[in-house]
């Protein structure tokens, strides 16, 4: 019982740190994302909710387009990787600087840092 819990945590971690999401990893870290609260720490429910939110943001990806996000391995790239290569294109492509993609990025940003500063804060 308790080294399927660790397993599951563990999972639950390397999950968030790779570079590819496999279907196969989304099988594992679902286990974890759907169990209860009820034995997990403060810091258990915070890796339980970017767990989630991870799981939801990747199936949503493999169901829509994953033809388009694959990599030749077939693979979701991870969210670290999406960005960097959202980075890459930005920085090469003066016609992908002014696409909606990026506009759109740059509004989620700016309104998502308003936050702290509220009286600055750009209104969307």
């Amino acid at each position: 019982m308790v080294k399927e819990r660790g397993e599951k945590l563990l999972n639950a971690g390397e999950f968030l740190c790779k570079s590819e999401i496999t279907p196969l990893d989304i099988k594992r870290v679902s286990a974890f994302a759907n169990s209860s609260d009820r034995h997990l720490s403060g810091d258990g429910l915070v890796l339980k909710n970017r767990v989630s939110l991870s799981l939801a943001f990747y199936k949503s990806v493999f169901n829509k387009s994953s033809k388009v996000l694959a990599n030749n391995s077939g693979y979701v790239p991870g969210v670290d990787s999406f960005l960097d290569n959202f980075i890459k294109h930005y920085q090469s492509n003066a016609k992908f600087r002014d696409s909606l993609v990026v506009n759109l990025m740059k509004g989620y940003v700016a309104k998502v840092g308003a936050s702290r500063t509220q009286s600055m804060a750009p209104k969307f």
